[in-house]
């Protein structure tokens, strides 16, 4: 053959290929690197949390030491680099940081996870990462100092089984301490659900020496309430939801229902009370069970001392951001009430008043108990509420309780 020939041989070949899988695809990337589609990415790599990754159904289709890992709608072999999490590490989008530090997929049900994969503490994983009690293991993060992160005084814990609580010892810095009693914190509800009880409600020891900017305005300085109402911000959830932010103590623990905080919590905002978690979807026609353990709220108690906020306002106005749209209330606790039983409002938009009247102990469908204006002064708490859906599990990402504004 002659030169030409070989040529005009090999030049058909190139050609032929370039139409074949496209000239572009010479450029394209491996597992890791940065991607916007799954085009940027090498055949039969798939883009997710902005990586090429390889595609799986199980565990056993993954590289040693990576995990299938479900993201959205699609399994893919997690990388080395988006397994692990701390307090100052948060996961990527959608995955949730589990109590042994690692990244999964959120789960009600083990159909939920990838193939062979058990469904344990809401958070997918395979049984050979499972302790003997068939528990992943509980590991506390690494305390780092970071100048970001601000440590108040934390509810207490209260056990939804008994309604007692265990006293905090946190004390702050101060010349002076009051042990403060809080209230506790409330379950969320769904539609047509029931309230559930709900996790923790008292500060630790300290002393809140702040002044606030109006008679009527809460703000928050370093987890602690500035103005009309005096107490601890604090978080509690249900028994089936987490939180990777706020963390607890000097250790920086994960809270938890079943471990709440009861030394520090560390929030990472001055100014606000920020929390950031997941919220797994709940089955149709789900028990009243279900419903009591599905919820992440933010609270923050009327005064350090345990007293209720001692003013009859009429209505109340929370500025808060980055919360779902489909499932959020506010709840408001009023002093001398069963655990559980309070006062809640759907459909608020952020900084806008609603009338205390307006609250109902179901609020879902109006059922219940309206609140009475005059009880106002008997107002121990305040808390936003996420509650479960049965529509879709609810991610959130530094969900803020900003501020509180009470109308004369």
């Amino acid at each position: 053959m002659s030169s030409v020939s070989r040529l005009r041989v090999l030049g058909f070949v190139v050609t032929s290929a370039c139409l074949a899988v496209g000239c572009n695809d010479l450029k394209k990337i491996e597992v890791g690197a940065t991607c916007l589609l799954n085009s940027d990415c090498n055949q039969p790599l798939v883009c997710t949390m902005s990586k090429c990754h390889e595609g799986c159904r199980s565990t056993v289709d993954c590289p040693t030491g990576q995990i299938c890992t479900r993201v959205g709608s699609t399994g893919v072999c997690q990388l080395p680099d988006e397994a692990k999490c701390t307090a100052n590490v948060p996961c990527g989008p959608l995955l949730i940081c589990a109590p042994d530090l690692r990244c999964r997929a959120g789960c009600n049900t083990a159909a939920e996870c990838m193939g062979g994969q058990l469904c344990v503490q809401n958070v997918c994983a395979e049984s050979v990462e499972l302790d003997v009690s068939g528990r992943l293991p509980q590991m506390a993060a690494p305390a780092i100092p970071d100048a970001g992160t601000y440590a108040t005084a934390s509810p207490d814990a209260l056990s939804t089984a008994t309604g007692t609580t265990t006293a905090a010892t946190e004390t702050a810095t101060s010349t002076a301490t009051v042990t403060t009693t809080g209230g506790a914190g409330t379950g969320g509800t769904g539609t047509g659900g029931k309230v559930g009880t709900g996790g923790a409600g008292a500060g630790g020891t300290g002393t809140n020496t702040s002044t606030g900017v109006a008679s009527n305005i809460v703000t928050f300085k370093n987890g602690a309430a500035v103005g009309p109402m005096t107490g601890w911000g604090w978080i509690a959830l249900g028994a089936l939801d987490s939180v990777t932010d706020p963390t607890c103590g000097d250790s920086r623990a994960l809270i938890t229902a079943a471990v709440p905080c009861v030394a520090s919590t560390n929030w990472n905002s001055p100014n606000a009370l920020c929390v950031t978690g997941y919220v797994p979807v709940v089955p149709p026609n789900p028990s009243a069970d279900v419903w009591s353990n599905n919820w992440v709220n933010i609270g923050v108690n009327a005064r350090e001392t345990g007293d209720p906020i001692g003013k009859a306002y009429s209505s109340i106005a929370v500025s808060f951001s980055s919360a779902p749209t489909s499932s959020f209330r506010i709840l408001r606790h009023r002093r001398g009430d069963p655990v559980g039983a309070d006062y809640c409002c759907l459909g608020a938009t952020s900084g806008t008043p609603v009338p205390l009247t307006r609250f109902n102990t179901a609020c879902w469908d109006n059922s219940g108990s309206a609140f009475v204006a005059a009880d106002a002064a008997n107002i121990e708490f305040v808390e936003v509420s996420v509650p479960a859906t049965t529509q879709s599990a609810i991610t959130l990402t530094n969900m803020c309780l900003n501020s509180i504004t009470f109308g004369e």
